[in-house]
């Protein structure tokens, strides 16, 4: 009889005083991570082959574009993105970014709410979707006001409640 062996922890962790860093490694889709790059390669030739006669379709060709871009965005975030969460006692910012280059949403400490893990529904885990890097999704909710924010993509629900245990024990303003 084999035993399965526990999992570790995919994210990262850093304390730089009263400051909490969070890395947090995109998810992996490996079907669309092998589906991609072929389609990628079928893009690009129709793009260059066909371009002068995609320019007389008109907004076709901006259309095709998007979708080339947006694909290549999705294989550059499973590939090396990564969510970077920082808090300290003021400030809650989540940063979504491939290469150091993204964006950063900030929040106010004092405006935070229920910070918690959800279950993520069936039906979106593991579901690959082009465009990914602009969803933000994941098990660690908490309310902000009136909206609920969620993040925290790449980890599953039980590393999700390692992260928030570690926020709480820091920051009991969070709890």
């Amino acid at each position: 009889m084999s035993v399965i062996q526990p999992e570790v922890a995919r994210h990262h962790v850093e304390q730089f005083g009263n400051q909490l860093i969070f890395i947090i490694p995109s998810r992996k889709e490996w079907s669309l991570l092998m589906f991609l790059p072929i389609w990628l390669m079928f893009w690009a030739f129709a793009f260059t082959f066909e371009f002068s006669t995609m320019v007389e379709g008109g907004p076709f060709i901006l259309i095709w574009g998007l979708v080339g871009l947006s694909s290549i965005l999705s294989l550059l975030w499973m590939l090396l993105g990564k969510e970077v969460v920082k808090v300290d006692y003021d400030l809650f910012h989540i940063r979504r970014q491939i290469w150091g280059v993204g964006h950063t949403r900030s929040f106010d400490c004092a405006s935070i709410s229920n910070l918690r893990v959800v279950d993520r529904p069936r039906v979106r885990r593991g579901r690959a979707s082009i465009g990914m890097i602009y969803r933000m999704d994941g098990p660690i909710t908490f309310d902000y006001g009136a909206k609920t924010y969620r993040f925290g993509d790449g980890v599953e629900e039980a590393e999700a409640r390692m992260i928030v245990t570690r926020i709480q024990q820091q920051f009991s303003r969070l709890s």
